[in-house]
């Protein structure tokens, strides 16, 4: 079983906003994997089907990006699963606009969303696509930076980044997320 988790917060007026690729990536996979429909589930999102013998679950949040782990959660404890069987997807201000990095654990980073579901789930051992938008700039608050719109320059970059966020789920569901590191987290040799 795979549940793969994109935070972002729920509103029309943060759909595009930087802190909601994690949405947007899990949005993407849902077209791109034909899942049959969203249904509310506690305070989450939540779509599935199965896949290759496993059921795969696309869950988006609702408890806003700072609870994230009150969500992931309720989902452990309703589907019985360890960690291990979740993938986040969000975003990181450390990595360039556009590049994304797959791991099987780690640290918080500072990420508000990952703070609450490693607090959540008592645990870094959580298996996570991180998709960069960039570093703050200095004379902007970091709340509001990631509560900001991408750039006309970054959309070209954040759409190649939701292709490529989609692709290396698709590899740790077919495959396994040791697959998708090694194609996903190559330094680029200029």
């Amino acid at each position: 079983m795979k549940i793969i988790v994109g935070l972002g917060n729920p509103g029309e007026e943060y759909a595009l906003t930087r802190h909601n690729i994690g949405f947007m990536v899990v949005d993407s996979l849902f077209e791109g994997l034909r899942f049959k429909g969203w249904k509310l589930k506690r305070d989450l999102m939540v779509a599935s089907r199965e896949i290759r013998g496993q059921e795969v679950y696309l869950c988006k949040p609702y408890t806003y990006m700072n609870n994230s782990g009150i969500a992931v959660l309720y989902m452990k404890e309703w589907l019985n699963v360890s960690a291990a069987d979740f993938v986040i997807v969000y975003d990181d201000v450390d990595l360039p606009v556009g590049m994304i990095r797959v791991r099987k654990k780690g640290s918080a980073g500072g990420h508000k969303g990952m703070e609450s579901i490693i607090y959540h789930l008592q645990t870094e051992e959580i298996p996570r696509v991180r998709i960069g938008i960039g570093p703050k700039p200095e004379n902007v608050e970091m709340r509001e930076y990631v509560l900001s719109n991408f750039s006309i320059d970054e959309i070209p970059l954040i759409r190649d980044a939701l292709s490529k966020g989609v692709d290396a789920l698709k590899e740790i569901i077919y495959r396994n997320i040791d697959v998708a590191m090694q194609k996903f987290n190559r330094k680029v040799v200029a």
